[in-house]
């Protein structure tokens, strides 16, 4: 995962609500480290969910 690269996107597009998708308790500490840079006002660690509605698991 290339965090450089996800930051910059995540700067560029603006976005009001960010949902991390990275399972346990990796998704709770990416937003902790990152959460004053990427200036978005809600983060929300949504864990498995996003990939089952993909259809990645079943």
């Amino acid at each position: 995962m290339d965090n450089a690269t996800i930051l910059q996107k995540i700067l560029d597009f603006r976005p009001d609500i960010l949902l991390v998708s990275l399972w346990c308790p990796k998704q709770e500490k990416w937003i902790n480290m990152h959460y004053r840079r990427i200036g978005v006002p809600l983060s929300i660690s949504v864990g498995a969910p996003i990939e089952f509605l993909a259809g990645k698991f079943v």
